[in-house]
């Protein structure tokens, strides 16, 4: 899966100086007459609701800035390699580069631009076949050149890579993001404490539903999220960890970070994934605990209008054995 795709794609956009969405497209048939990119594709490419499943469109894109890179490079760089990749090539300063829009528009900063990097991520798994354990994946924030921040998630499960992408809400108080994983359509909100800078750390609550489970049990846990410096080692080590006396610490320094106290690292992060007793800290519902409650309130439901509960006459079925009311639904 593609990078901050739409984030690159605008700043290409951006140091090409086009004019219009239009004008950007005829820049890849001019590269490639047979190319993949069209207008209707670039509208959902921009808006982050989709990329581009050939690997014939990112060679176009290494001929259209004229890069001599691969074109499997402008899939998986980090956001701040293409940066500085597509300064080099058309001598733009990097500062004022990020603060144009595409199409002659430009930037209204946020604020929070602080927070933009790679975060390695830990919260209990959900899945009851990974009970207990940690999930270590990776977390890249990203300026979406329209002034709201953009969030990437991923994890590995079942041995394979999922992603998570979605845009931050305009909040205030807290950073909130809803993410959507595009392959199975599953969504995943994050809700974290604003820290100032340098934002060394993230952490909050993390929502939606199970992955791995034989029933999409809707779920909800503490995260922390720990900035780190090389984007591509954290996501190529995602995977899940046991909560033992040195699991964390021991991640966050083969990922380049220095600690000077390992073990209270590992102890802080923990306190705050687990609950008093040790227990993973979230919580979930399942499909038994909705037919408790349903089996409570449906009796009372179905008495009320339109359906019409009466004594049975001979020979009709009662609605429940256990109960002596029988139904008849009135037209």
């Amino acid at each position: 899966m593609p990078r901050d795709f739409a984030a690159k794609l605008e700043l290409t956009a951006a140091a090409l100086g086009c004019g219009s969405r239009k004008d950007f497209c005829a820049r890849f048939h001019a590269a490639n007459p047979m190319t993949p990119c069209t207008l209707d594709r670039l509208h959902k490419w921009f808006q982050g609701r989709a990329s581009p499943r050939s690997s014939q469109f990112y060679s176009d894109w290494a001929k259209v800035v004229g890069s001599k890179r691969p074109g499997s490079w402008f899939a998986s760089c980090s956001l701040d390699a293409f940066l500085a990749e597509i300064c080099t090539l058309h001598d733009i300063d990097a500062a004022a580069l990020r603060d144009v829009r595409p199409f002659g528009s430009v930037a209204r900063s946020s604020g929070n631009e602080y927070l933009c990097g790679t975060y390695v991520c830990y919260s209990f798994a959900w899945s009851p076949y990974y009970q207990g354990r940690i999930v270590r994946g990776t977390l890249s924030v990203a300026d979406n050149r329209r002034s709201l921040l953009t969030m990437q998630y991923s994890a590995s499960m079942a041995g394979g890579a999922i992603f998570y992408r979605g845009e931050a809400a305009d909040a205030k108080r807290e950073l909130c993001f809803a993410t959507r994983e595009p392959e199975s359509g599953s969504q995943l909100f994050f809700s974290l404490i604003i820290p100032g800078p340098p934002a060394s750390v993230l952490c909050g609550i993390m929502a939606g539903s199970t992955f791995l489970s034989h029933e999409p049990r809707p779920a909800a846990g503490r995260v922390v999220a720990v900035r780190v410096p090389d984007a591509v080692a954290a996501e190529t080590s995602n995977r899940f960890l046991a909560p033992t006396p040195g699991a964390i610490s021991s991640d966050l320094m083969a990922l380049g970070l220095s600690l000077p106290y390992p073990e209270e690292t590992d102890a802080l992060t923990l306190s705050f994934l687990q609950k008093a007793g040790g227990e993973a800290d979230f919580e979930q519902v399942t499909a038994l605990d909705h037919a408790r409650l349903a089996a409570s309130f449906d009796p009372t439901y179905l008495a009320m209008e339109p359906f019409c509960i009466i004594p049975a006459k001979a020979g009709e079925v009662p609605l429940d054995a256990g109960s002596k009311l029988y139904a008849s639904v009135e037209t």
